[in-house]
């Protein structure tokens, strides 16, 4: 049986003192293996750099298996990450889509370092901006709230 670790702290055991309302929250419930979705999403992100997606990809394996022999997660945990993992990365793919791509052109025809040259010259006339405002933008003095 799979449980908490040591000592930690329970949601329903602090706030909730086991009322109605503990029952929407799981103690033990590990699903999905975090130790094996953040390699493979690093994998599925980048795939420019050969090597280095490769070196993720084993990473991925690796701590599916060891977690498997520690018996840190259940074997259904280890498997599915990979799936849903797979399933958030095509989701957030085709939802920011347009802005991976806008992002990407301007790195290609303005550099990397012209970017942010460019980032640059934004935040210092914000800060020239405040400067001359005699405050942050937005954030009312005291006595104008009054």
């Amino acid at each position: 049986n799979i449980g908490p670790p040591n000592g930690a702290l329970l949601v329903n055991d602090i706030f909730l003192k086991g009322g109605h309302l503990s029952k929407l929250f799981f103690e033990n419930d590990l699903f999905f293996s975090g130790h094996t979705a953040v390699p493979f999403l690093a994998f599925l992100v980048f795939k420019e750099s050969k090597i280095f997606k490769w070196v993720m990809f084993a990473g991925s394996i690796l701590m599916a298996i060891t977690v498997l022999l520690m018996h840190v997660h259940y074997s259904i945990d280890v498997f599915a990450a990979f799936f849903i993992t797979y399933g958030i990365y095509s989701i957030s793919n085709k939802i920011f889509r347009d802005l991976n791509i806008r992002f990407k052109r301007r790195v290609t025809l303005l550099g990397w370092n012209s970017l942010q040259k460019r980032i640059k010259s934004l935040k210092e006339k914000r800060r020239k901006k405040e400067n001359l405002e005699g405050g942050i933008v937005g954030i009312p003095e005291p006595e104008e709230i009054n």
